[in-house]
């Protein structure tokens, strides 16, 4: 419950939760190691979600410009995009962005929703629980990686499948381990 009020992380639950743990050396590297272990997960993560978009819309176009000057991830091409008079992309009818957790922050759904039809969020560890409230707003939609095995199975993608599993075991290891004790 702590970790998930706080980017469902348990480190920074704690950190936030006791002040003198920002001042603690080994706490403090356990965190920076937690958070790159996150980083490295979240990239995994991102390169899988393009090619299991190749997989299943034929093309797209990945990270990608818009108007707002924010990127977007993934641009499906399998639908009509709409450009402005200075050739940039204006319009599209899907967007897919990658998230690690239901729980990770989902406010930055207004950086692209003005821009599709569609905000698709790509999760890789279905780990909601009880109570848990996803977005409310009727263009975004959460899509887990568990959805997309039996597609990449019949496609024959055997190793895609087997990545997914291991980034999501890998995502489950990192949230159960524990702080290190003071002392």
């Amino acid at each position: 419950m702590l970790g998930s009020m706080f980017n469902h992380s348990p480190f920074y639950a704690l950190e936030n939760t006791f002040a003198e743990l920002k001042t603690y050396e080994i706490f403090q590297k356990a965190l920076m190691t937690f958070s790159q272990e996150v980083r490295d997960i979240s990239g995994k993560w991102a390169s899988l979600a393009e090619k299991i978009a190749l997989s299943q819309f034929g093309k797209a176009k990945f990270k990608v410009s818009l108007p707002n000057l924010k990127t977007a991830p993934i641009l499906p091409e399998n639908e009509r995009i709409y450009y402005n008079a200075a050739n940039q992309i204006e319009y599209v009818p899907q967007i897919v962005v990658t998230k690690l957790s239901a729980y990770d922050d989902l406010s930055d759904f207004a950086n692209w929703v003005p821009y599709c039809d569609r905000l698709i969020y790509w999760v890789l560890a279905d780990d909601r629980t009880e109570g848990y409230v996803g977005p409310s707003h009727p263009k975004v939609k959460l899509v887990f990686a568990e959805s997309h095995v039996a597609g990449l199975r019949n496609r024959g993608l055997l190793d895609v499948v087997e990545k997914i599993h291991t980034l999501r075991a890998g995502f489950d290891r990192l949230l159960d381990r524990k702080a290190p004790a003071m002392g």
